[in-house]
């Protein structure tokens, strides 16, 4: 039995409201001492009383609100909190139990009715939860919808996942304007490294939005979705825009759409009411077509958003080509919605310059002959914030911004979305507006009567079938062990008491939502990291982002960024990982009950990764990863996306099996890989990078290890009050781009208390790092190894460090291997997990084997490759390690932390003099390149090694190589992480010159 509501039950305690049958307060207080005189006396609740002659008032420790006898039913009111927790059948079965136990033959004689909120017990169970389901909770919506944007390029189909769907989803706060201040600053305090504001980013945009996309969702968010601080705009009046065959055939359109204007845009202006747009009169067969070809700023991804407006006889099949690096990419756009904005399609690669075959967009006139086209602006890239308060911009990058000015430049109404408070206190309209952004997407009943003030507005028609507000404000704890935990928070009532949706649904609907949400990620953090994870409450609470959307919505505080317990975890990103996931797997539940159809979970990535060289192609093979939690999360078939040389990917090749043959190769040409898992229910995330090159029948291969799978958080320090993020030991690494770091805490005094945001004691943080992106682990460091191994004239081929620890490829038969260590060294995760050992005994013994081999050469880089295997703290290592390590290897750790610059030189008689002290490797924070913070000293383990490169600033000894009829050469600092890319390659040449002699 579960014991929680039955504690609640006889706990909870709060006062008692007057219920029917109506009593004024003298009546109240006599019928309730007589009621509470006969407890004590029988210990019985009002057995034997005449029905509707008292109203009872529990004991204090009760959970009962009321309790009292209406017509011939017992009714019994609980208390409000007791709708906090998650209910179920099997507690409300064994709430009623224990009730008839309590209320003895009372029970028997009357029929006994629960309350909770106004609802009865057992509606407060969701719907997936119950055999007979109530209709008033699940979408009264069912026909066929619009689908707005369809990338008809994917070589696979999603028809049971999220298909069809659109949802609303944003990353909390953001950069605002202060108005009191007049200033910029972050909504919430700076702490432990980070703030809210980009906290809630670093989940939301590289896990929660794709692993939704990649369900087949469609998902729009009131901020910035792209990191690109570049942004160029191609507009149907400037010159990067043509019309084919002639500008005769096209006619400007009435009313106003995009312009450039003269930005940056003020409080009251309007980017898409600054210019015009075109109309296109389709033909069937015709060959007209739009282009817009802007001048790209420089190389790199970008996002790619269209606007145009909508019409009544506007086409909902538009056609649009985007032509990057990695190809040609197409897209189907319902015109018939979302005019008036910017629309996303996806996110490229782009070299600077104009070209229109690899840097353009088109839209092709052909169709129906009785809809028309309408061609606006193309937007390339998200580009800093451009909205200026009191005349100044914010300076940052525009992801950065609040929802509140991004909403403004998209072309959002002002009144009736952002700006209510007649720019007097931005911090009121930001959070205000993004439920109210959602209501105009859906436009027409969905917006709030109270609003639009009994006008009719169109808004976009966009059928928005959800929406999520992601948080991590939940409390806080004293202490590093101590954990806030979840929180989720509904309204069954809008703002005007409503307890119902425009199209029916009853807003308990929101609950079922809440609920499936906190379960969800609660059962799986528990099962992945934390077996203790605090579920907090379900609020059922007036908060504008979880009341004012008309469609099913949540408003989600993960966890407590103001508490270092649970900031542990928030900064991991295998934890941000597994969060997202449970995210996207609640949103997916969730509409399959709201919408009465099966579901099935997108794969896991795959693993034990390798490609190989095969008669002049690349054989590719990897294994799949079960999901046990989720057994429909099973893959079915794989996607191989192939890049040639530094381009972009292209749209991938379906597969039906865990092998892959390619096309003949280019000799001397790059290609690069990546495998996905695909199901009925959408795509997992891709796997490592692996690339290949044949650089000819005479060149001696190379076999690339990767084995730089690490990902972390900074590292945690506890000595007593002094306790924080100790990023001056390890700052940890991100799952690529660094989002959420906004520079080093320096409060670590734990009973430093809040004063203000700008004061705000334990925890506070420096944010010189805001918006820069910085490089962590991008799982592709493969190709650049690559590049230097193929400048250098040999060929080379690729693995994950899986397939050589599974025994799925032997290294003997290749003469080089190049072993990538990177940033990998042994992390404890915040659940006391040890990940990423360097030197684990099956890669011992791959290793050893290889070296048997005669003439074996080996190259070895790393940053830990000296201290992880001889002063780690954070594990035992075994003496067979060591000795592993000393004899096989021929080198032994000497420190960490062993240069604060990247300077590096030969020594006399070194095999590379390439390092000639005039570069090194890269210690600053980049968006494309990792920093190294704390390179190893390392020393030869006995006089047959030798020290071949010092840190130019101490002499201490950078790489050691070692001669024993095979050869090893290690560095203690990452390969990868040179600086200097021409000298890089010398560097290449001459090692692999020198262990292929």
């Amino acid at each position: 039995m579960n014991k929680q509501y039955l504690i609640m039950f006889f706990v909870l305690t709060g006062y008692l409201a007057p219920a029917q049958p109506y009593y004024n307060k003298q009546q109240i207080k006599e019928l309730s001492y007589k009621a509470q005189k006969a407890y004590r006396r029988t210990g019985r609740f009002l057995d034997g009383a005449a029905k509707g002659e008292f109203i009872y008032r529990p004991p204090a420790r009760s959970g009962i609100d009321t309790l009292f006898f209406a017509s011939d039913s017992l009714l019994i009111r609980f208390k409000d909190e007791f709708a906090y927790k998650p209910l179920r059948p099997a507690h409300v079965a064994d709430i009623q139990e224990q009730l008839g136990k309590k209320l003895h033959g009372l029970a028997r004689r009357n029929h006994v009715q629960v309350t909770v909120k106004g609802y009865p017990l057992e509606r407060l169970v969701p719907n997936r939860y119950l055999n007979e389901k109530d209709s008033l909770r699940l979408s009264a919506n069912n026909q066929e919808r619009p689908v707005h944007v369809q990338n008809i390029s994917r070589p696979y189909s999603v028809i049971s996942g999220l298909n069809n769907r659109h949802l609303a989803l944003w990353n909390s706060h953001g950069w605002y304007y202060q108005n009191k201040l007049d200033r910029w600053g972050w909504q919430r305090a700076t702490l432990f490294t980070t703030v809210e504001d980009v906290l809630t980013t670093s989940f939301v945009l590289p896990f929660v939005v794709p692993m939704l996309e990649q369900a087949g969702a469609n998902v729009y968010l009131p901020r910035e979705r792209d990191t690109q601080v570049n942004e160029v705009i191609s507009d149907n009046r400037d010159s990067s825009y043509t019309e084919e065959p002639d500008r005769n055939l096209f006619i400007t359109g009435q009313g106003k759409a995009y312009g450039h204007g003269k930005p940056p845009w003020q409080s009251e202006q309007n980017p898409f009411q600054q210019g015009d747009y075109r109309i296109l009169h389709l033909q069937p067969g015709s060959k007209g077509r739009v282009t817009w070809t802007p001048a790209i700023p420089c190389d790199g991804e970008y996002a790619v958003y269209v606007a145009y407006q909508t019409l009544t006889e506007s086409d909902d099949q538009a056609h649009y080509e985007v032509r990057h690096t990695g190809g040609i990419t197409h897209f189907i756009v319902n015109q018939q919605v979302g005019g008036g904005t910017w629309v996303y399609l996806g996110t490229f690669h782009f070299q600077a310059g104009k070209n229109k075959e690899q840097g353009s967009v088109t839209l092709l006139t052909n169709g129906s002959k009785e809809k028309v086209l309408t061609a606006d602006a193309v937007r390339f890239g998200g580009g800093m914030g451009s909205i200026a308060r009191n005349g100044n911009t914010s300076g940052r990058p525009r992801w950065t911004e609040a929802a509140r000015y991004y909403l403004q430049y998209a072309g959002f109404p002002d009144t009736l979305v952002f700006n209510q408070q007649e720019d007097k206190n931005d911090y009121v309209d930001d959070y205000r507006s993004r439920g109210r952004w959602v209501n105009y997407m859906l436009g027409g009943r969905y917006m709030e009567p109270w609003v639009t003030k009994g006008k009719n507005i169109q808004g976009l028609q966009i059928p928005i079938d959800l929406s999520l507000a992601f948080h991590t404000d939940a409390g806080h704890h004293t202490g590093t062990d101590k954990l806030v935990g979840t929180l989720a928070i509904y309204s069954s009532r809008d703002v005007e008491f409503n307890q119902r949706f425009p199209d029916g649904e009853d807003r308990l609907t929101n609950r079922d939502f809440a609920d499936l949400l906190s379960t969800q990620i609660t059962d799986d953090i528990r099962a992945g990291m934390n077996k203790t994870w605090p579920q907090r409450e379900l609020w059922d609470q007036r908060y504008s982002e979880a009341t004012y959307p008309t469609v099913p919505s949540a408003l989600l505080e993960l966890l407590s960024h103001q508490n270092l317990g649970d900031m542990q975890y928030a900064l991991d990103p295998e934890f941000r990982f597994l969060v997202s996931r449970a995210i996207y797997k609640s949103i997916l539940k969730f509409l399959a009950e709201y919408h009465q159809c099966s579901y099935v979970v997108q794969p896991l990535p795959v693993n034990r990764f390798q490609a190989r060289l095969h008669e002049g192609r690349a054989k590719l093979s990897w294994q799949p990863v079960s999901d046990p939690p989720e057994p429909s999360a099973e893959p079915e078939q794989y996607v191989v996306y192939t890049r040639k040389e530094d381009q972009g990917w292209d749209n991938g090749v379906l597969t039906d099996t865990t092998e892959f043959l390619s096309p003949p190769l280019e000799k001397g040409t790059i290609y690069s890989f990546k495998i996905t898992a695909v199901n009925q229910g959408g795509e997992s995330f891709p796997s490592n990078v692996l690339a290949i090159c044949d650089n000819g029948p005479n060149a001696e291969t190379v076999i690339i290890i990767d084995a730089f799978d690490r990902v972390s958080a900074p590292k945690v320090i506890n000595e007593g009050n002094f306790t924080g993020f100790a990023g001056w030991i390890d700052e940890g690494v991100a799952w690529g781009n660094d989002l959420s770091t906004i520079g080093q805490e320096y409060e670590f005094n734990q009973m430093k208390p809040w004063k203000d945001d700008d004061d705000p004691g334990h925890g506070a943080t420096y944010d010189h790092r805001a918006g820069m992106l910085a490089l962590g682990n991008n799982f592709d460091h493969v190709y650049t190894h690559g590049v230097s191994i193929r400048n250098a004239g040999y060929s080379f081929v690729s693995c994950s460090r899986q397939s050589i620890e599974q025994g799925d490829l032997t290294l003997d038969r290749y003469l080089l291997t190049d072993l990538i260590f990177g940033e990998e060294k042994t992390t404890v995760s915040p659940s006391g997990t040890i990940k990423y050992v360097l030197y684990t005994p099956a890669l011992r013994s791959a290793l050893l084997h290889f070296l048997q081999t005669p003439r074996a050469g080996l190259l070895i880089s790393g940053a830990y490759v000296g201290s992880d295997p001889f002063t780690t703290n954070e594990r035992n290592v075994t003496d067979e390690e060591k000795e592993f390590v000393k004899k096989i290897l021929g080198y032994t750790g000497r420190t960490d932390h062993a240069s604060a610059t990247p300077l590096v030189k030969a020594t006399d008689g070194s095999p590379v003099p390439a390092f000639d002290g005039t570069f090194g490797f890269n210690m600053d924070y980049r968006p494309d390149l990792y920093r190294v913070e704390s390179p190893d000293a390392i020393i030869p383990a006995d006089s047959t090694g030798m020290t071949i490169v010092r840190y130019q600033g101490n002499n201490k000894s950078a790489g050691v190589i070692f001669n024993k009829g095979y050869k090893v050469i290690t560095m203690g600092f990452p390969f990868e992480t040179v600086t200097n890319r021409e000298k890089q390659t010398a560097v290449m040449k001459q090692i692999l010159d020198c262990l292929s002699q």
